[in-house]
């Protein structure tokens, strides 16, 4: 008998059907590239600490080997947006992209230590060319540690154009998708910095944390890809053709005043390298007197600190990735936000005076009701200027994208443009003004410049009317200026006069490498304190401990 004849084929999904799916696809992997997003920036934090720590016996000295740590991230980050967010714009898989770095940073942690344990015999090579020379010596030093973290950082710093290519799929969702990736990114290396300063570090010690996030990272690569070849990219070719070719939008995703406004979008670009020059000089200087108000010496007590900064920044990022399209005048958003940002700043000096009365009426019998007052206190003094700065992001990506074809290019650019200021207000902040002008004034200073910042953005603003551009500009910079005038010249003696309330301030100075005080009690006793740590008391007991102390090295040669 002839076979039986076969079924035909099933019929092939209308052109509709398969849009439906790849949208559907895509929602999903995009969930997944999230929570994939947020573990990365968990490891991102737990490297930074952990790279501290071994290189601290490298230096000898903590703060060189912070200075390495945060100058080679912040460089990473800049160099990788940069680089890569041009180079994904050329690309058909920017989630395979994502994989492959989320790769590299995880072999790169992996490989670090022993890199570092390789160079010893360079070292000793350069030691002896360079003897008699320390100073010379101790920057190679940091030149080769500089290009060794180089690598996985820049690695970091690609990511987000990277996956902002890959999310963002029309332009009226520009401000949102990426606001949601730096929101949640930054949320997981606050998670991050808590995990690895109170739980990792104690139980795995610095190797086992490395090798975890370097785990956890390879873990995220393989996840990326397998989203990027299952996934099923069936979107109609005109809006393919359309983001190769970098086509403008139709005229209802953008709003007149950002298709008119290129000279703005460039003073808000500049702008907003300006604004991470002043949130980085904010930090070193919230950092410098709440670790001496408050007597921060544990690494658990001074990443109160920072776990607080990045937890404002990816609030204001959340806020503003909900808003960020749905405000129409973005040029006032992005003004009125700097001129908060400088009030807000000048106003954390009053925050900071109030804290010795706030510690002195919170008084906790456990370690951990001790860290949430530490907590409570820097919220205080931080979180409103922290989430201005995480709201300028989003807002900022979404003023200077201006089409999908060239959005890893901006994004990476915005980015670039903001770390990089971040890098020289760290430096300015920390080596220039506070030496030269002392903290009161140079907090002074960085809130002028968020002034002037949102001053020219308003006062050129073209939504806003003439009277209506100085009237805002007016209502948020009187206050800044008031602040200004009414602080006295020796506000800071007075917050450090107040920190000590059973003692005389006998003597009060800063510097580059830090606060000195001394206070002398009323029986007499003295205590010369650095950056808030009690370094030479004069009781007896004291004494006699520092004299034994002086014996030791004879001792023991």
């Amino acid at each position: 008998p002839p076979p039986p004849p076969r079924p035909p084929p099933p019929p092939r999904p209308t052109f509709r059907r398969q849009r439906q799916m790849c949208i559907r696809d895509r929602y999903g992997t995009e969930a997944a590239i999230v929570v994939l997003f947020f573990l990365s920036g968990i490891c991102s934090l737990v490297y930074q600490i952990a790279w501290v720590r071994m290189l601290v016996p490298t230096f000898g000295m903590s703060v060189l080997a912070v200075s390495t740590v945060l100058t080679s991230f912040m460089a990473g980050l800049a160099l990788g947006s940069a680089l890569f967010g041009r180079l994904v714009d050329r690309s058909a898989s920017p989630l395979k992209i994502y994989a492959w770095l989320e790769l590299g940073i995880g072999l790169c942690a992996l490989a670090f230590p022993f890199v570092l344990a390789g160079l010893d015999d360079l070292y000793t090579v350069l030691y002896r060319l360079l003897e008699g020379r320390p100073y010379l010596f101790s920057l190679v030093r940091f030149a080769i540690c500089f290009l060794v973290l180089l690598v996985p950082t820049t690695l970091m710093g690609a990511t987000l154009p990277v996956l902002s290519k890959f999310v963002v799929q029309r332009l009226a969702a520009v401000g949102r998708r990426i606001g949601t990736l730096y929101a949640l990114n930054t949320f997981g290396a606050m998670a991050g910095c808590l995990i690895a300063a109170f739980f990792l570090m104690e139980q795995a010690g610095v190797r086992g944390a490395t090798w975890v996030a370097a785990a956890a990272n390879i873990l995220v690569a393989a996840v990326a890809f397998v989203l990027g070849w299952a996934i099923r990219d069936t979107a109609p070719r005109a809006a393919e053709s359309r983001a190769r070719r970098g086509a403008e939008p139709p005229a209802d995703a953008r709003s007149p005043e950002l298709v008119e406004g290129r000279s703005m979008s460039r003073l808000v670009f500049w702008g907003f390298a300006l604004s991470g020059f002043t949130a980085l000089g904010y930090e070193v200087i919230w950092a410098r007197l709440l670790s001496v108000i408050l007597r921060l010496t544990t690494s658990q007590s001074l990443s109160v600190i920072l776990i607080t900064f990045l937890f404002g920044l990816a609030l204001g990022g959340a806020i503003g990735a909900r808003w960020a399209d749905r405000w129409k005048r973005l040029f006032t958003v992005f003004g009125a936000a700097e001129l908060a940002l400088g009030l807000f700043g000048l106003a954390s000096l009053a925050a900071l005076s109030a804290i010795p009365r706030i510690v002195a009426s919170l008084t906790f019998a456990t370690w951990w009701g001790h860290m949430a007052k530490l907590f409570l206190v820097a919220f205080g003094v931080m979180l409103l200027p922290t989430i201005l700065m995480g709201l300028l992001f989003p807002v900022a990506g979404k003023i200077h994208v201006r089409g999908l074809g060239s959005l890893g290019r901006r994004i990476g650019n915005v980015y670039a443009a903001n770390t990089t200021g971040a890098i020289f207000g760290a430096f300015v902040a920390g080596f220039v003004l506070i030496p030269l002008v002392g903290t009161q004034v140079s907090l002074q200073v960085l809130a002028w410049i968020n002034v002037a910042v949102g001053a020219a953005v308003l006062l050129l603003d073209p939504a806003l009317r003439p009277r209506a551009r100085l009237a805002v500009a007016a209502a948020l910079a009187l206050p800044v200026l008031l602040i200004t005038l009414l602080l006295p010249s020796g506000f800071m003696r007075d917050l450090f006069e107040r920190a000590q309330p059973r003692a005389e301030l006998l003597y009060y100075d800063e510097a580059a490498g830090g606060t000195v005080t001394v206070y002398e009690f009323p029986r007499g006793n003295r205590i010369l304190r650095v950056n808030g740590a009690g370094e030479v008391p004069t009781d007896r007991a004291s004494i006699q401990i520092f004299r034994l102390l002086g014996n030791l090295p004879l001792a023991l040669h």
